[in-house]
Protein backbone atom coordinates (compact mmCIF):
# COMPACT_ATOMS: atom_id res chain seq x y z
CA UNK A 1 0.00 0.00 0.00
CA UNK A 2 3.15 2.32 0.90
CA UNK A 3 4.62 1.74 -2.69
CA UNK A 4 1.13 2.07 -4.04
CA UNK A 5 1.10 5.75 -2.56
CA UNK A 6 4.43 6.44 -3.57
CA UNK A 7 3.73 6.15 -7.08
CA UNK A 8 0.59 8.07 -6.79
CA UNK A 9 2.58 11.29 -4.88
CA UNK A 10 5.39 10.61 -7.67
CA UNK A 11 2.78 10.53 -9.78
CA UNK A 12 1.32 13.85 -9.20
CA UNK A 13 4.52 15.85 -8.71
CA UNK A 14 5.25 15.05 -12.61
CA UNK A 15 1.85 16.52 -13.82
CA UNK A 16 2.46 19.76 -11.40
CA UNK A 17 6.25 20.04 -12.58
CA UNK A 18 6.79 19.44 -15.89
CA UNK A 19 6.88 21.70 -19.27
CA UNK A 20 3.71 21.29 -19.97
CA UNK A 21 2.08 22.22 -16.54
CA UNK A 22 1.36 26.07 -17.79
CA UNK A 23 -1.16 24.52 -20.49
CA UNK A 24 -2.55 21.59 -17.55
CA UNK A 25 -3.44 24.98 -15.67
CA UNK A 26 -5.10 26.60 -18.68
CA UNK A 27 -7.03 22.87 -18.98
CA UNK A 28 -8.30 23.39 -14.62
CA UNK A 29 -9.73 27.09 -15.30
CA UNK A 30 -11.59 26.22 -18.58
CA UNK A 31 -12.63 22.81 -16.87
CA UNK A 32 -13.81 24.49 -13.84
CA UNK A 33 -15.38 27.22 -15.87
CA UNK A 34 -17.21 24.82 -17.80
CA UNK A 35 -18.63 22.42 -15.17
CA UNK A 36 -19.58 25.77 -13.14
CA UNK A 37 -21.55 27.05 -16.29
CA UNK A 38 -23.35 23.80 -17.14
CA UNK A 39 -24.45 23.98 -13.77
CA UNK A 40 -25.72 27.44 -13.80
CA UNK A 41 -27.41 27.12 -16.97
CA UNK A 42 -29.41 23.91 -15.47
CA UNK A 43 -30.14 25.43 -12.62
CA UNK A 44 -30.05 29.62 -12.81
CA UNK A 45 -31.69 30.21 -9.65
CA UNK A 46 -30.90 27.82 -7.16
CA UNK A 47 -27.63 28.66 -4.72
CA UNK A 48 -27.80 31.89 -6.90
CA UNK A 49 -26.87 35.59 -5.57
CA UNK A 50 -26.40 36.69 -8.90
CA UNK A 51 -30.42 38.47 -8.40
CA UNK A 52 -28.81 41.04 -6.88
CA UNK A 53 -26.40 42.13 -9.11
CA UNK A 54 -28.90 41.51 -11.92
CA UNK A 55 -31.68 43.30 -10.63
CA UNK A 56 -29.83 45.80 -9.48
CA UNK A 57 -28.56 46.42 -13.16
CA UNK A 58 -32.50 46.20 -14.36
CA UNK A 59 -33.75 48.77 -11.73
CA UNK A 60 -30.99 51.48 -12.60
CA UNK A 61 -32.14 51.82 -15.56
CA UNK A 62 -35.42 51.74 -15.23
CA UNK A 63 -35.08 54.14 -12.53
CA UNK A 64 -36.29 51.84 -9.82
CA UNK A 65 -34.45 51.73 -6.00
CA UNK A 66 -31.36 49.78 -5.67
CA UNK A 67 -31.39 49.52 -2.33
CA UNK A 68 -34.54 48.40 0.38
CA UNK A 69 -32.60 49.69 3.60
CA UNK A 70 -32.68 46.12 5.16
CA UNK A 71 -29.11 45.44 5.37
CA UNK A 72 -29.12 42.84 3.22
CA UNK A 73 -29.20 42.12 -0.76
CA UNK A 74 -27.47 45.19 -2.75
CA UNK A 75 -24.30 45.94 -0.84
CA UNK A 76 -22.41 47.75 -3.26
CA UNK A 77 -21.80 51.10 -4.56
CA UNK A 78 -24.53 52.51 -7.34
CA UNK A 79 -21.65 51.65 -10.37
CA UNK A 80 -21.53 48.03 -9.38
CA UNK A 81 -25.31 48.40 -11.57
CA UNK A 82 -22.94 48.53 -14.76
CA UNK A 83 -21.06 46.05 -14.30
CA UNK A 84 -23.26 42.79 -14.52
CA UNK A 85 -25.23 44.40 -17.21
CA UNK A 86 -23.06 42.46 -19.93
CA UNK A 87 -24.65 39.46 -18.47
CA UNK A 88 -28.24 40.61 -16.96
CA UNK A 89 -30.10 38.80 -20.44
CA UNK A 90 -33.52 38.25 -18.62
CA UNK A 91 -35.04 39.66 -14.78
CA UNK A 92 -34.87 37.01 -12.62
CA UNK A 93 -38.42 35.55 -12.00
CA UNK A 94 -39.92 37.14 -8.97
CA UNK A 95 -40.45 35.27 -6.55
CA UNK A 96 -37.73 32.72 -6.93
CA UNK A 97 -39.19 30.15 -4.34
CA UNK A 98 -42.27 30.03 -6.21
CA UNK A 99 -40.20 29.77 -9.65
CA UNK A 100 -37.88 26.82 -8.25
CA UNK A 101 -41.29 24.55 -7.46
CA UNK A 102 -42.41 24.69 -10.81
CA UNK A 103 -41.94 21.67 -13.29
CA UNK A 104 -38.32 22.28 -15.27
CA UNK A 105 -39.92 22.19 -18.18
CA UNK A 106 -41.86 24.88 -17.86
CA UNK A 107 -38.68 27.19 -15.92
CA UNK A 108 -36.97 26.07 -18.96
CA UNK A 109 -39.24 27.60 -21.94
CA UNK A 110 -39.50 30.56 -19.80
CA UNK A 111 -35.77 31.63 -18.67
CA UNK A 112 -33.67 30.52 -21.60
CA UNK A 113 -32.08 34.17 -21.87
CA UNK A 114 -31.26 34.22 -18.08
CA UNK A 115 -29.78 30.55 -18.29
CA UNK A 116 -27.32 32.27 -20.56
CA UNK A 117 -26.36 34.79 -18.99
CA UNK A 118 -25.50 33.05 -16.08
CA UNK A 119 -23.38 30.97 -17.22
CA UNK A 120 -21.84 33.36 -19.54
CA UNK A 121 -21.15 35.29 -16.06
CA UNK A 122 -19.43 32.36 -14.67
CA UNK A 123 -17.42 31.23 -17.22
CA UNK A 124 -15.90 35.76 -17.55
CA UNK A 125 -15.53 35.32 -13.85
CA UNK A 126 -13.40 32.11 -13.27
CA UNK A 127 -11.50 32.85 -16.79
CA UNK A 128 -10.51 36.56 -15.20
CA UNK A 129 -9.66 35.03 -11.74
CA UNK A 130 -7.54 32.27 -13.85
CA UNK A 131 -5.56 35.04 -15.87
CA UNK A 132 -5.31 36.76 -12.63
CA UNK A 133 -2.96 34.40 -11.08
CA UNK A 134 -1.14 34.24 -14.01
CA UNK A 135 -0.50 37.71 -14.02
CA UNK A 136 0.88 37.21 -10.65
CA UNK A 137 2.70 34.22 -11.14
CA UNK A 138 4.65 35.67 -13.97
CA UNK A 139 6.46 38.11 -11.15
CA UNK A 140 8.07 34.90 -10.00
CA UNK A 141 8.79 32.80 -13.10
CA UNK A 142 12.09 31.79 -13.64
CA UNK A 143 14.40 30.70 -16.77
CA UNK A 144 15.13 26.89 -16.91
CA UNK A 145 12.15 25.95 -14.46
CA UNK A 146 9.11 24.65 -14.01
CA UNK A 147 6.15 27.59 -13.96
CA UNK A 148 3.98 27.64 -10.64
CA UNK A 149 0.85 28.19 -12.33
CA UNK A 150 -0.38 24.90 -11.93
CA UNK A 151 0.25 24.36 -8.31
CA UNK A 152 -1.08 28.27 -7.59
CA UNK A 153 -3.80 27.55 -9.28
CA UNK A 154 -4.53 23.99 -7.66
CA UNK A 155 -4.42 25.22 -4.31
CA UNK A 156 -6.21 28.29 -5.26
CA UNK A 157 -9.53 26.28 -6.57
CA UNK A 158 -10.70 24.77 -3.26
CA UNK A 159 -11.75 28.14 -2.01
CA UNK A 160 -13.07 29.17 -5.29
CA UNK A 161 -15.62 26.49 -5.85
CA UNK A 162 -18.61 28.18 -3.73
CA UNK A 163 -18.17 31.25 -4.61
CA UNK A 164 -18.20 30.35 -8.31
CA UNK A 165 -21.56 28.56 -7.95
CA UNK A 166 -23.05 31.19 -6.53
CA UNK A 167 -21.62 33.56 -9.14
CA UNK A 168 -20.41 35.93 -6.55
CA UNK A 169 -18.24 39.35 -6.81
CA UNK A 170 -15.89 38.30 -4.71
CA UNK A 171 -14.10 36.10 -7.84
CA UNK A 172 -14.27 39.49 -9.93
CA UNK A 173 -12.59 41.54 -6.53
CA UNK A 174 -9.91 38.86 -6.20
CA UNK A 175 -9.10 39.25 -9.88
CA UNK A 176 -8.95 42.80 -9.86
CA UNK A 177 -6.82 42.96 -6.73
CA UNK A 178 -4.44 40.19 -8.19
CA UNK A 179 -4.40 42.22 -10.92
CA UNK A 180 -3.49 45.34 -9.31
CA UNK A 181 -0.29 43.85 -7.96
CA UNK A 182 1.52 42.57 -10.98
CA UNK A 183 0.75 46.11 -12.38
CA UNK A 184 2.24 47.59 -9.64
CA UNK A 185 4.68 45.29 -8.91
CA UNK A 186 6.48 46.20 -12.78
CA UNK A 187 5.62 50.05 -12.08
CA UNK A 188 2.78 50.45 -14.22
CA UNK A 189 1.07 53.15 -12.34
CA UNK A 190 -1.54 54.13 -14.31
CA UNK A 191 -2.90 50.60 -14.86
CA UNK A 192 -2.91 49.44 -11.08
CA UNK A 193 -4.66 52.35 -10.33
CA UNK A 194 -7.28 51.45 -12.95
CA UNK A 195 -7.29 47.80 -11.42
CA UNK A 196 -7.91 49.16 -8.06
CA UNK A 197 -10.75 51.84 -8.62
CA UNK A 198 -12.24 48.70 -10.59
CA UNK A 199 -11.92 46.71 -7.22
CA UNK A 200 -13.83 49.41 -5.29
CA UNK A 201 -16.70 49.26 -8.05
CA UNK A 202 -16.96 45.65 -7.78
CA UNK A 203 -17.40 45.65 -4.24
CA UNK A 204 -16.87 48.52 -1.48
CA UNK A 205 -14.39 46.55 0.26
CA UNK A 206 -11.81 46.81 -2.76
CA UNK A 207 -11.16 50.37 -0.69
CA UNK A 208 -8.75 48.16 1.36
CA UNK A 209 -6.06 47.23 -1.12
CA UNK A 210 -6.65 50.58 -2.42
CA UNK A 211 -5.87 52.79 0.34
CA UNK A 212 -3.36 50.51 1.52
CA UNK A 213 -1.12 50.39 -1.81
CA UNK A 214 -1.54 53.73 -2.48
CA UNK A 215 -0.71 55.15 0.97
CA UNK A 216 2.94 53.20 0.32
CA UNK A 217 3.83 54.07 -3.47
CA UNK A 218 3.55 58.02 -3.72
CA UNK A 219 3.46 57.65 -7.87
CA UNK A 220 -0.23 56.27 -7.41
CA UNK A 221 -1.42 59.47 -5.17
CA UNK A 222 -2.35 62.09 -8.40
CA UNK A 223 -3.50 58.80 -10.73
CA UNK A 224 -5.99 57.74 -7.52
CA UNK A 225 -7.54 61.45 -6.84
CA UNK A 226 -7.95 61.35 -10.81
CA UNK A 227 -9.20 57.90 -10.79
CA UNK A 228 -11.80 58.57 -7.97
CA UNK A 229 -13.10 61.47 -9.52
CA UNK A 230 -13.98 59.63 -12.56
CA UNK A 231 -15.27 56.79 -10.66
CA UNK A 232 -17.28 59.29 -8.60
CA UNK A 233 -18.45 60.75 -11.75
CA UNK A 234 -19.48 57.59 -12.95
CA UNK A 235 -22.01 56.97 -9.92
CA UNK A 236 -24.17 59.65 -11.22
CA UNK A 237 -24.04 58.74 -15.12
CA UNK A 238 -28.19 58.92 -15.28
CA UNK A 239 -30.89 60.96 -17.15
CA UNK A 240 -32.63 61.21 -14.01
CA UNK A 241 -29.83 63.39 -11.61
CA UNK A 242 -31.74 63.21 -8.53
CA UNK A 243 -32.77 59.72 -9.00
CA UNK A 244 -29.32 59.29 -8.95
CA UNK A 245 -28.78 61.34 -5.70
CA UNK A 246 -31.28 59.27 -4.26
CA UNK A 247 -29.23 56.05 -4.99
CA UNK A 248 -26.55 57.38 -3.10
CA UNK A 249 -28.29 58.32 -0.24
CA UNK A 250 -30.24 54.99 0.12
CA UNK A 251 -26.24 53.13 -0.45
CA UNK A 252 -25.45 55.01 2.74
CA UNK A 253 -28.14 54.12 4.69
CA UNK A 254 -27.95 50.15 3.60
CA UNK A 255 -23.70 50.11 3.83
CA UNK A 256 -24.52 51.47 8.05
CA UNK A 257 -26.99 48.91 8.49
CA UNK A 258 -24.96 46.04 6.82
CA UNK A 259 -22.04 47.52 8.73
CA UNK A 260 -23.32 46.02 12.10
CA UNK A 261 -24.79 42.34 11.41
CA UNK A 262 -25.75 40.26 14.75
CA UNK A 263 -23.20 38.14 16.48
CA UNK A 264 -21.68 34.39 14.56
CA UNK A 265 -23.14 35.69 11.35
CA UNK A 266 -19.99 35.93 9.13
CA UNK A 267 -16.57 34.04 9.65
CA UNK A 268 -14.61 36.69 10.91
CA UNK A 269 -12.27 37.20 13.91
CA UNK A 270 -15.18 38.57 16.46
CA UNK A 271 -17.78 35.51 15.62
CA UNK A 272 -14.96 32.86 15.92
CA UNK A 273 -14.31 34.04 19.40
CA UNK A 274 -17.81 34.26 19.85
CA UNK A 275 -18.01 30.80 18.68
CA UNK A 276 -16.01 29.53 22.12
CA UNK A 277 -18.13 31.77 24.18
CA UNK A 278 -16.16 35.12 24.31
CA UNK A 279 -18.64 37.22 23.14
CA UNK A 280 -17.05 41.03 23.62
CA UNK A 281 -18.80 44.15 22.23
CA UNK A 282 -18.73 45.63 19.21
CA UNK A 283 -16.85 48.91 20.57
CA UNK A 284 -14.09 46.54 21.80
CA UNK A 285 -13.68 45.11 18.13
CA UNK A 286 -13.82 48.60 16.76
CA UNK A 287 -10.36 49.10 18.49
CA UNK A 288 -8.86 45.93 17.72
CA UNK A 289 -9.94 46.20 13.79
CA UNK A 290 -8.35 49.79 13.68
CA UNK A 291 -5.18 48.69 15.41
CA UNK A 292 -4.99 45.69 13.51
CA UNK A 293 -5.45 47.97 10.00
CA UNK A 294 -2.46 50.24 11.28
CA UNK A 295 -0.24 47.14 12.10
CA UNK A 296 -0.98 45.88 8.49
CA UNK A 297 0.26 49.51 7.01
CA UNK A 298 3.29 49.16 9.29
CA UNK A 299 4.31 45.77 8.32
CA UNK A 300 3.64 46.25 5.04
CA UNK A 301 5.80 50.02 5.07
CA UNK A 302 7.95 47.29 6.93
CA UNK A 303 8.32 44.99 3.40
CA UNK A 304 9.07 47.83 1.42
CA UNK A 305 11.78 48.91 3.30
CA UNK A 306 13.40 45.43 3.60
CA UNK A 307 12.57 43.72 0.26
CA UNK A 308 12.61 43.94 -3.32
CA UNK A 309 10.24 45.94 -5.16
CA UNK A 310 8.11 43.45 -6.63
CA UNK A 311 8.43 40.84 -3.55
CA UNK A 312 7.22 44.12 -1.11
CA UNK A 313 4.03 45.11 -3.46
CA UNK A 314 3.07 41.26 -3.57
CA UNK A 315 3.57 40.88 0.18
CA UNK A 316 1.90 43.95 0.77
CA UNK A 317 -1.11 43.08 -1.31
CA UNK A 318 -1.50 39.79 0.56
CA UNK A 319 -1.61 41.66 3.99
CA UNK A 320 -4.32 43.79 2.95
CA UNK A 321 -6.30 40.65 1.40
CA UNK A 322 -5.38 38.87 4.92
CA UNK A 323 -6.65 41.79 7.08
CA UNK A 324 -9.80 41.99 5.13
CA UNK A 325 -11.07 38.35 5.48
CA UNK A 326 -9.89 38.56 9.12
CA UNK A 327 -11.41 41.65 10.36
CA UNK A 328 -14.41 42.47 7.88
CA UNK A 329 -17.06 42.16 9.96
CA UNK A 330 -19.45 40.77 7.21
CA UNK A 331 -17.09 38.38 5.63
CA UNK A 332 -18.53 35.14 4.42
CA UNK A 333 -17.29 31.88 4.11
CA UNK A 334 -17.55 31.93 0.42
CA UNK A 335 -14.99 35.27 0.69
CA UNK A 336 -11.56 33.23 1.48
CA UNK A 337 -11.27 32.25 -2.15
CA UNK A 338 -9.48 36.53 -2.46
CA UNK A 339 -6.70 35.04 -0.18
CA UNK A 340 -5.90 31.21 -1.30
CA UNK A 341 -3.92 32.40 -4.62
CA UNK A 342 -1.75 34.26 -2.21
CA UNK A 343 -0.95 31.28 -0.48
CA UNK A 344 -0.88 29.00 -3.45
CA UNK A 345 1.44 31.56 -5.65
CA UNK A 346 3.88 31.77 -2.04
CA UNK A 347 3.70 27.66 -1.64
CA UNK A 348 4.52 27.01 -5.27
CA UNK A 349 7.26 29.17 -5.14
CA UNK A 350 8.54 27.52 -1.92
CA UNK A 351 8.26 23.62 -3.57
CA UNK A 352 9.83 25.01 -6.92
CA UNK A 353 12.81 26.22 -5.27
CA UNK A 354 13.44 22.80 -2.58
CA UNK A 355 12.25 24.85 0.19
CA UNK A 356 10.00 22.29 1.36
CA UNK A 357 9.55 22.62 5.14
CA UNK A 358 7.23 22.99 7.45
CA UNK A 359 6.75 26.46 5.88
CA UNK A 360 5.88 24.73 3.16
CA UNK A 361 3.61 22.55 3.86
CA UNK A 362 2.01 24.55 6.42
CA UNK A 363 0.65 27.36 3.08
CA UNK A 364 -0.59 23.99 1.41
CA UNK A 365 -2.44 22.72 4.69
CA UNK A 366 -4.37 26.70 4.96
CA UNK A 367 -4.97 26.86 1.52
CA UNK A 368 -6.50 23.30 1.32
CA UNK A 369 -8.40 24.54 4.52
CA UNK A 370 -9.76 27.52 3.15
CA UNK A 371 -12.03 25.14 1.02
CA UNK A 372 -13.73 23.66 3.68
CA UNK A 373 -17.35 24.39 2.62
CA UNK A 374 -16.57 21.61 0.17
CA UNK A 375 -15.68 19.10 2.66
CA UNK A 376 -19.34 18.18 3.72
CA UNK A 377 -19.39 17.16 7.71
CA UNK A 378 -15.74 18.62 8.21
CA UNK A 379 -18.12 22.17 7.48
CA UNK A 380 -20.25 21.27 9.58
CA UNK A 381 -18.28 21.10 12.75
CA UNK A 382 -16.01 24.03 11.51
CA UNK A 383 -17.91 26.59 10.55
CA UNK A 384 -17.91 30.20 11.61
CA UNK A 385 -14.64 29.65 13.25
CA UNK A 386 -12.31 27.48 11.11
CA UNK A 387 -11.51 30.26 8.38
CA UNK A 388 -10.71 32.85 10.25
CA UNK A 389 -8.52 30.82 12.91
CA UNK A 390 -6.71 29.30 9.64
CA UNK A 391 -6.20 32.99 8.26
CA UNK A 392 -4.77 34.37 11.52
CA UNK A 393 -2.41 31.50 11.53
CA UNK A 394 -1.39 32.81 7.98
CA UNK A 395 -1.34 36.36 8.96
CA UNK A 396 1.05 35.77 11.72
CA UNK A 397 3.09 33.29 10.21
CA UNK A 398 3.54 36.01 7.23
CA UNK A 399 4.56 38.50 10.05
CA UNK A 400 6.70 36.15 11.35
CA UNK A 401 8.77 35.75 8.02
CA UNK A 402 8.75 39.78 7.46
CA UNK A 403 10.68 39.98 10.75
CA UNK A 404 13.04 37.23 9.97
CA UNK A 405 13.86 38.54 6.55
CA UNK A 406 16.19 35.82 5.21
CA UNK A 407 12.91 33.22 4.75
CA UNK A 408 11.72 35.97 2.64
CA UNK A 409 14.53 36.53 1.03
CA UNK A 410 15.09 32.81 0.64
CA UNK A 411 11.66 32.02 -0.47
CA UNK A 412 9.39 34.44 -2.14
CA UNK A 413 11.82 35.97 -4.92
CA UNK A 414 11.46 37.67 -8.19
CA UNK A 415 11.84 35.95 -11.14
CA UNK A 416 13.89 36.59 -14.28
CA UNK A 417 11.10 36.97 -16.64
CA UNK A 418 9.51 40.16 -16.19
CA UNK A 419 5.97 39.34 -15.53
CA UNK A 420 2.77 41.09 -14.47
Amino acid sequence: MLKGMMKLVNFCRDIIWNNRSKLYAVRLWLLFAGVVAIIAFVRPTERNITHHYSNASFNWWSQQDLYDSSGAGFLYFPQSAYLYAPFAWQKFPDPLQEFNQRPFKEQFKETIPLRFGEAFFRIFALLFLGWSIWNVCLLFEKKDTFSIFFPASLLAVPATITAAGNGQFNLLLAATTLLACARLANRKWTESVVWLILGIAVKPLGVVPFLLLVALNRPLWGRSIIGLVIFMALGFLHWNFEYAIRQWRLMVEQLTIASKPGWNEFDEISAMFSTFGLKLSSDFWFVIRTIAALGTLAVSYICYRRFPFKTATFLATTFAMTYLMIFNPRTETNSYLIVAPYLGIMAAMMFRDGKKDWIAWGLVAIALGLGSDNYGDFYKITKIWWKPFITCLFGLLLTWMVFKPAIIRERIRAGDQGGG
